[in-house]
């Protein structure tokens, strides 16, 4: 579960809020639940919340479940990600160049098609509409089928990171791309592999409030190691 969790972190980054609904930058709390099979028993299934506070250009991730003493803090001024272990009172630091070079699923790229259905639910006070990708040519190793359930209202709220902090080229060739370039935001995601549900995720909160900005500062007593001894 920690893995999946890291590498799902990773990938959810890319959802953080940079922009209200309006062209007022957004500040406030997004949570995302994240539920996937257990490794112990696959046919259960284990939930984390993730919860993102933005104050433009920082962020601060903490992530309640398996891993609940790690937080992460990301400065898009500064493309630099800090992981912080609050138990160890230590951190490591990545650049956005550092992590994309790393990144193993911004290298991955997939032959899906996209199939806009007429299906439609409301979420979080949000009218949704269905979008599927589904997997072609060779066996995906990643997923059969993606259900996202995406609204316009949020359009200004996807994206910016998701191209900052991965490989620009490789990015471009996925189905996140495709709903960047249309504007969508996904406020739910099923994700299907060999006929089974490999992952869902649903954003859970969306609340705009003002924050402290000692939220995304590094304890002064925390030590900094470095990241690829770790």
């Amino acid at each position: 579960m920690r893995r999946r969790v890291w590498l799902l972190f990773l990938f959810f980054v890319i959802y953080l809020p940079s922009e209200s609904v309006t062209t007022q930058q957004f500040e406030g709390i997004v949570d995302i639940t994240i539920t996937t099979p257990s490794y112990e028993d696959f046919d259960e299934m284990e939930s984390v919340v993730q919860r993102y506070y933005v104050k433009e250009p920082l962020i601060r991730i903490e992530i309640q479940g398996s891993i609940s003493d790690v937080v992460i803090l990301v400065d898009k001024e500064q493309q630099e990600l800090y992981v912080l272990d609050q138990a160890l009172q230590r951190y490591t630091k990545n650049t956005f160049d550092e992590y994309a070079e790393e990144d193993s699923f911004s290298k991955t790229e997939l032959d899906f098609s996209v199939h806009t259905t007429d299906q439609k639910k409301t979420i979080l006070g949000f009218e949704t509409q269905l979008i599927e990708f589904i997997a072609e040519g060779e066996v995906s190793e990643s997923f059969d089928k993606i259900e996202v359930w995406v609204t316009p209202e949020l359009n200004t709220l996807y994206g910016e990171l998701f191209f900052a902090m991965m490989d620009k080229d490789a990015a471009e060739n996925t189905w996140q791309a495709i709903l960047i370039n249309q504007n969508l935001f996904p406020l739910q995601t099923n994700t299907y592999y060999d006929n089974a549900i490999l992952e869902k995720s649903e954003v859970t909160l969306i609340e705009s409030r003002s924050l402290d900005k000692d939220l995304f500062a590094i304890p002064e007593n925390y030590r900094e190691v470095d990241h690829r001894k770790q």
